[in-house]
C-alpha cells in the first residue's frame, strides 16, 4: 500500500498509508449492486410471418440447431446473471407448458403467464 507524507503543524513529517483507488473493482461493485435478476420474455406472438411453420409450433419454440429458439435468449440471459424468468404465452400455450413442465430451465425458475387476448403491440 502506498504512503503519503506531509508536514505536521510543528514541522514533523507525518506518514499515512493511502489506499489505492481500484476503478475496476468499483465498477464491478456497481454492476453487481444493480444486477437484473428477473427477465420477462415475450413468447405470446402468433408468428404470422413464419406461417405455415408456426401453424403447429409457436415461433419461440421453433427448433434452430435442434434447440427451441427461446432457449437461445434464456441462455444469454443466464450468462448475464438473470436468475428467473417470466414468459408470456398465447398461441399453442400447451407446448410451452410441455417444454417447461418442471417450471424451470437449466435450474432457473420459469413462470408461464397465459394471455387470452393479445394486445397486438
Amino acid at each position: 500500500m502506498p504512503t503519503a507524507s506531509r508536514h505536521g503543524d510543528n514541522g514533523q513529517i507525518l506518514h499515512a498509508k493511502v489506499a489505492r483507488y481500484d476503478k475496476e473493482a468499483d465498477h464491478r461493485a456497481l454492476l453487481t449492486s444493480r444486477m437484473i435478476t428477473q427477465a420477462f420474455v415475450l413468447g405470446a406472438g402468433l408468428g404470422t410471418r413464419l406461417r405455415p411453420l408456426t401453424d403447429d409450433v409457436p415461433k419461440p419454440l421453433m427448433p434452430v440447431f435442434q434447440k427451441p429458439l427461446i432457449t437461445f435468449a434464456l441462455d444469454h440471459l443466464i450468462a448475464t446473471g438473470v436468475e428467473r424468468f417470466v414468459i408470456n404465452t398465447h398461441h399453442l400455450a400447451g407446448q410451452f407448458e410441455e417444454l417447461f413442465s418442471a417450471n424451470s430451465y437449466r435450474g432457473h425458475p420459469v413462470r408461464l403467464v397465459y394471455e387470452p387476448d393479445l394486445l397486438e403491440t
